[in-house]
């Protein structure tokens, strides 16, 4: 079931309500998305970078909610998928395709053979449970660290790799994409982003563009 906005009564940023905004005009229908990630989402890291270094555990949960966000309006996805999440992160940060030095095995059984796999391992964690896997950890000096040993094993006492991961760094690596993503919406020529923009951004707030 789709849903409408009731447009006098709801805000669509920090500062429009929804009937401020004429939907026609694809440009500021952009800004207006721009400025709702930006005030909701990205200060909100900067405020918590800002506070105190020991807050990398909320700032890794807005990452993730970013990455699994974005990628859904750059593909034109409807909702959340995993695929997708992979593909994205490393699209937009070839890092993330790094192998591991042996896959890891996840409590499913299931192997996570790179960074992206193991990423997405600490989005589902950090989002479903307030807790990363036991391979993963926070920060790291770099945007990501792999080690063979020394921070968990399997429970039958066999080394397990790891992977540590800066989130105030993975959070400019979204940021900067986000500022990109923005300027090639602006741009009448891409058209299949702006295509795949207009789907996910129907389905999510219940207006046509």
């Amino acid at each position: 079931m789709k849903f409408k906005p009731v447009l006098e009564n709801r805000y669509f940023n920090a500062h429009q309500k929804y009937e401020q905004i004429n939907w026609s005009d694809f440009l500021e229908v952009t800004r207006g998305f721009q400025f709702r990630i930006e005030e909701w989402y990205i200060r909100p890291l900067h405020s918590l970078q800002e506070a105190s270094g020991n807050y990398g555990f909320a700032v890794m949960a807005l990452d993730c909610l970013l990455i699994d966000t974005l990628s859904q309006y750059r593909y034109g996805e409807l909702e959340s998928d995993k695929k997708i999440f992979l593909k994205f992160i490393r699209e937009i940060c070839p890092k993330f395709k790094q192998k591991l030095p042996k896959p890891i095995q996840n409590k499913r059984g299931k192997l996570l053979n790179d960074a992206a796999d193991v990423l997405y391992s600490y989005r589902c964690g950090i989002l479903h449970e307030a807790h990363i896997p036991l391979y993963g950890g926070i920060p790291g000096t770099e945007i990501f660290e792999i080690y063979e040993s020394g921070h968990v094993t399997y429970e039958d006492g066999q080394d397990c790799p790891s992977l540590i991961i800066n989130p105030y760094k993975l959070a400019e690596v979204v940021e900067l994409y986000f500022d990109d993503y923005i300027k090639q919406l602006l741009d009448q020529s891409n058209t299949l982003l702006r295509e795949n923009f207009r789907k996910k951004f129907s389905a999510s707030f219940g207006i046509e563009i």
